[in-house]
């Protein structure tokens, strides 16, 4: 708890939000949610990888995924296994605490708790979960918090990258440690860019 507690604050202090001028500002008034994302990533109207994201179905989408196939400074498929990343946000109901931690941890995808995490004065748990299947691969950080009564809601928050594990025509290689640190660092910027408000009546 310690240790994530101090991550965490130090993600909302180092990293700031991705400058208004030069993104895209999601916000959903009803339940008082705003993040920013990168200008060049897209709004997704079904699921954007053929593994859904955030324990979802095509049908049946979070509120809203953003998403893209390339990160600047990444190299992607097929030089390396990195074939896209999305960031998805739902609002769900929940009758406890214990049931929205359960909602962050989809039994279907072999996920785990990781430590706890507080961004802007809001407690997360924060697990980790992955899917695959047919040389595709789906990694997620998921963040859950509960809003009680009389909303009772739990907000999910979900960084996901996107591999595609069948070489092309070269093998492929690993991304570098400077291609990894700017994959985390996304994600870190998006987390950093989450506000939660009042919601609107």
């Amino acid at each position: 708890m310690a240790r994530g507690l101090i991550f965490a604050l130090m993600v909302a202090a180092a990293v700031p939000p991705i400058a208004g001028a030069q993104s895209g500002v999601f916000t959903d008034s009803r339940s008082g949610i705003s993040f920013r994302y990168p200008p060049t990533w897209q709004i997704a109207a079904t699921q954007p990888f053929m593994l859904p994201i955030l324990d979802s179905e095509p049908d049946a989408m979070p509120h809203i995924v953003v998403f893209t196939h390339r990160i600047p400074g990444i190299s992607h498929w097929p030089t390396t296994e990195f074939a896209g990343a999305a960031f998805a946000y739902d609002a769900r109901p929940a009758a406890s605490p214990e049931a929205c931690r359960a909602m962050g941890l989809p039994a279907d995808k072999r996920a785990a708790a990781k430590e706890d995490a507080i961004l802007h004065g809001v407690r997360y748990w924060h697990s980790t979960a992955e899917d695959g299947g047919m040389s595709k691969d789906l990694r997620e950080e998921i963040y859950a918090t509960f809003l009680p009564a009389p909303a009772n809601r739990c907000f999910l928050f979900d960084f996901a990258v996107y591999s595609v594990l069948a070489p092309g025509d070269d093998p492929l290689r690993p991304l570098t440690l400077r291609e990894s640190s700017r994959l985390r660092g996304t994600g870190r910027k998006f987390l950093a860019s989450i506000r939660i408000s009042a919601p609107s009546r």
